[in-house]
């Protein structure tokens, strides 16, 4: 023995009858239902032993029969009691989820260990999972997540748990807004200008939230993040009252430059001292919390109009 398993080929036609049956959904009410690719084996097979307990009387076929009909009872009974023991309330609140990173939040347990998936918005996925000993809800945004403000009333909860038969779904209120900051990148064809007011001192080793105007661009150049070099200053410190203003203007440049210019921002709100964003014509306090600078940054779109006035450190498009 190898330790692999064996696996028993399937016809063609077989399989794409299967891939049909799979997609075949049935609404009842609220719910939705189907039946996994091993739920319609196994159901076919139950059909088939009931068909021969039928017809040659065999007690030890309607036995099979019968044990194979509570299975896919029991199976579709505890699905559809995972998903009403979804807790509603887990469903609302605000979730801060930049790129490429995952919230939790403790829930109580469901009635059998398994996952419950949730129908998010492209770039987003959401689950909560029963592990046998915990529960959680999980929302993680993709690298490559849209930014955004996602406002969600209804969510569209799913489970093939506990036995990966039936596949059940039941839309379920929400009052949820997820925030999806800008992603970290590199500035496709231009340095940001960014306006320091300091004194360059040297290079050193790239830190997860260092300013992304600081990259040294030509050295990082096909290298990987945590290789990245930055450029250092004289009396870099921010001070207790720091501002920051985004010049939403393109400049001629393009829109992908503009979204270096916004990741740029989102890294510089997250250090420390950073109390006030002007985002174009709007302006957040950060004394609470960065929460409405990701707002800001999340929503913000190319303007024409320049900033009504410079706050501290300017963030633009512009050439020197």
């Amino acid at each position: 023995m190898n330790g692999t398993r064996a696996e028993v080929p399937l016809p063609f036609w077989v399989r794409r009858l299967l891939a049909w049956l799979v997609r075949l959904r049935l609404r009842l009410g609220g719910l939705e239902m189907g039946l996994t690719e091993a739920g319609w084996i196994f159901a076919g097979s139950v059909a088939g032993a009931w068909a021969a307990a039928t017809s040659s009387g065999n007690n030890l076929l309607v036995l099979a029969a019968a044990l194979g009909t509570g299975v896919l009872i029991a199976a579709f009974v505890e699905g559809l009691r995972m998903l009403r023991a979804v807790p509603t309330g887990s469903l609302a609140g605000t979730w801060l989820v930049p790129p490429a990173s995952a919230q939790t939040r403790p829930l109580a347990r469901l009635p059998a260990p398994g996952r419950v998936q949730i129908k998010m918005p492209k770039g987003l996925h959401a689950e909560i999972v029963d592990d046998g000993t915990r529960a959680w809800l999980s929302l993680r945004a993709a690298p490559a997540a849209p930014r955004g403000v996602y406002r969600l009333r209804s969510l569209i909860c799913t489970t093939a748990a506990p036995a990966g038969i039936f596949v059940l779904a039941r839309t379920l209120p929400a009052r949820l807004e997820i925030v999806v900051p800008p992603g970290m990148r590199a500035p496709a064809l231009h340095p940001l200008r960014a306006r320091f007011g300091m004194d360059f001192e040297d290079l050193q080793r790239y830190a997860p939230g260092e300013p992304l105007a600081r990259v040294h661009w030509r050295r990082a150049a096909g290298r990987a993040p945590e290789q990245w070099l930055v450029k250092r200053f004289h009396d870099e410190e921010l001070t207790e009252d720091a501002a920051l203003t985004v010049d939403l203007r393109l400049h001629g440049k393009s829109l992908e430059d503009l979204e270096a210019l916004l990741a740029e921002a989102w890294a510089l709100v997250q250090r420390p001292g950073m109390r006030r964003i002007r985002v174009g014509e709007k302006a957040a306090e950060l004394g609470q919390g960065i929460l409405p600078a990701a707002r800001l940054l999340a929503q913000a779109r190319a303007q024409n109009a320049p900033p009504p006035v410079v706050e501290g450190r300017l963030l633009s498009l512009a050439g020197p």
